[in-house]
């Protein structure tokens, strides 16, 4: 699972997607999603 991870570093996004959205809307990543 590791390497799926480095290849697809969002993977662990869509996983979880809910807190990316919430703690990446600070740094700016969640506009992205929005």
């Amino acid at each position: 699972m590791a390497e799926t991870q480095v290849l697809d570093p969002f993977a662990q996004f869509r996983l979880d997607g809910k807190v990316a959205i919430v703690t990446g809307a600070s740094s700016g990543l969640g506009a992205r999603f929005a």
